[in-house]
């Protein structure tokens, strides 16, 4: 029985919600927007993929480096730049070059911040039984650890 009041709670009827809103099916605009963002996904991942492929070279010459500075031999550092060299740059281009011609390479496929003192490098297959200060040795190593990492070619640094 309703009460003649109309301000009483007895009439008072439930407010009845519409129902949620989905989120299927998309708008267009959103279906171009989740496309075009799994295009650029793919293209980016297939590029990283891409270089890492590239740069392998790069990472084995890294893990044989670790080996021969241990060693400390002058001999089979530049065999190692010269087989990165010529794995970067083709047979070519790299195979006939020895002492200071080397060098000129080793400097010009260098980064621009490398300005270390390598000529001992052309002078070591010829000279196998060089000895070096550790200072020197240290400087060596270092640039051609930076040499191995940041030379470009055609591939990016590791």
């Amino acid at each position: 029985m309703e009460s003649p009041d109309p301000a009483s709670l007895d009439n008072l009827n439930e407010f009845v919600l519409p129902d949620p809103v989905g989120w299927l099916p998309l708008a267009p605009v959103w279906k171009f927007l989740i496309s075009i963002a799994i295009v650029w996904l793919t293209a980016w991942v297939w590029i990283r993929v891409i270089r890492f492929l590239r740069n392998a070279y790069r990472r084995q010459a890294i893990g044989e480096l670790a080996v021969i500075e241990a060693e400390a031999d002058v001999v089979k550092l530049n065999e190692l730049l010269k087989r990165t060299a010529m794995t970067a740059y083709g047979r070519d281009e790299v195979a006939s070059l020895h002492g200071e011609r080397w060098v000129e390479f080793l400097h010009s496929a260098s980064p621009p911040t490398s300005n270390r003192s390598i000529a001992i490098l052309g002078d070591a297959s010829s000279q196998p039984s060089m000895v070096l200060s550790a200072d020197k040795r240290t400087e060596l190593f270092a640039f051609a650890r930076d040499w191995i990492c940041h030379h470009s070619p055609k591939a990016t640094s590791c």
